[in-house]
Formats: structure tokens, sequence, C-alpha cells
């Protein structure tokens, strides 16, 4: 008897070439056309039949990690973000990236500093397919990074407070102007946040306050915080809400010499 697939699905008999056929896919998750099929049926015929009906997104994206993984690691490497450095950070943060599943991913990183190179890393991986929003106190950094990463939104200011503890504050003649993480959000029509990414040098505690107060925890699913003596007020912050789980907390282990704190949404 023939079996006949449900309208939206593909059948695929068994092949030697079967690698090719999820390399296929790929191009499929690649030029956007996956999303008119709902499942892939996988048929064998010999020397019995099982069917095998896989969501086409979960097939495509595990086949994507495989190539993207290099891909990703390669802009670490690239910008000497050697791995004896921010190893911890930077497997964490690739982990995190893997998971992410939304059409166009969104990543903010406030306190971008003089290097991009997670916001790179993250545009790498989805080959640009994605928007990335940088913000620094320092007018310099953000004319620096904008050099090596233009792909990139910038915004030039502090969020929460400008304290910064490890970096000399912009001249008397450079206003600072105070960028609200909600204001980021709406100038730029981001209604979801992939990964907020935070090295903002102790100004940490008073982002996630206003993360808190006006309830934007619920539009982030990945944070990873560069932690500056504030370990224990930036934990007790996030643990508050419930909704977070704290994949990494340390507060001295992170990356040159700084804290850690990863919370992914549940």
């Amino acid at each position: 008897m023939r079996i006949r697939p449900p309208k939206g699905q593909v059948i695929c008999r068994r092949s030697l070439f079967l690698d090719l056929f999820f390399l296929f896919l790929s191009f499929l998750h690649q030029i956007v056309l996956f999303e008119r099929l709902q499942s892939i049926i996988i048929y064998f015929s010999e020397p019995a039949f099982l069917c095998i009906c896989v969501d086409v997104r979960v097939v495509t994206s595990k086949y994507f990690i495989v190539t993207s993984q290099e891909r990703i690691k390669n802009v670490f490497l690239d910008t000497n973000f050697y791995y004896n450095v921010e190893q911890v950070q930077i497997d964490l943060f690739i982990d995190a990236v893997h998971r992410i599943t939304s059409a166009k991913p969104v990543m903010i990183e406030l306190g971008v500093g003089h290097s991009p190179t997670y916001s790179q890393a993250f545009h790498a991986f989805f080959q640009g397919q994605c928007l990335n929003i940088c913000t620094d106190i320092l007018q310099r950094q953000i004319a620096s990074c904008k050099k090596v990463f233009p792909q990139a939104v910038y915004h030039h200011g502090y969020t929460g407070m400008p304290v910064h503890y490890s970096e000399d504050l912009p001249e008397a003649s450079e206003p600072l102007t105070s960028l609200q993480l909600s204001a980021i959000m709406a100038c730029n029509n981001i209604e979801r946040i992939d990964m907020l990414h935070m090295d903002i040098q102790g100004s940490e505690p008073y982002v996630l306050q206003e993360i808190m107060h006006n309830k934007l925890y619920t539009s982030i699913d990945n944070m990873f915080i560069s932690i500056h003596n504030t370990f224990d007020e930036c934990k007790q912050l996030i643990d508050s809400c419930n909704i977070y789980k704290c994949t990494y907390a340390h507060p001295t282990c992170g990356g040159y010499g700084d804290g850690l704190i990863v919370a992914e949404h549940v």
C-alpha cells in the first residue's frame, strides 16, 4: 500500500546521498522557503518501512549548527579573544546562541567598549540575518567599533548610571546622554531581545532595576552580564522575577577579572 504524505510534506526515499538531502534542507533554511513546509517525511521502504516525521526547522537548525560553530569561534580567534582569557564566557555565549530560533534574532550589547567581538560573533553565526545594537558611553569607542563592525546600529550614551569604575568618563565638553533600554527597543522597533550583553562597568544593577520595574524580562531571552563588584545585588534582582534560570554565576570568574552572570529565560 502506498503511503501518501499530507499536504505540505515531502517524501525522501532512502539513499546513499542522504547527507545531500540534509544539505538541501539547510539551503531551504537559508532562503526562507522552509517556512512553507510543516514537516518532512523520510520514507524507508526496505527491508521494512519506517516513517519519520521531523519538523523541518529542527532538522535544518541542527545541520546549520555544524557549520556555524566554527564560524562563530573564528570571530573570537581572529579578534584576539583567545580562549585562555574568556573561555568560560565564550563557550557559554556560543551555547546560548545555538538555542536561538527567532526568524531575525536581535542582540543588544550595552557597553561595547573598544571591540564589538561578541556582536560580531552573533552577526557571523546568523550570517547577517539579525539585528545588532551597540552602545557605549565613550564616543571614541563608538567610532572605533564602527570601523570594524559597520553592520551594527550604534547609540552613544550610558544605560543605567554613568559610574564606569574602570574607565575615564568623557571630558566635560562631551555631553552625557542617558539611554534607557526601553527607549533603545522602541526606537529600533524591537519587541523581543534574543541576547542582552552588558559590560557597563558597575552600572549593571541599574539596568536590571529598569528591566524589573518595566517588566522587560518578558521580552529578553538571554542575559550575559559582566559583574563589577555588584554580584549579590545583580543575582538578587534576577532571582526576584522568577523568570530566569542562572546557568552560570560567579563574582570574579568571567574574564579579565570581571564576574559573570548568564541567565536564560525559562
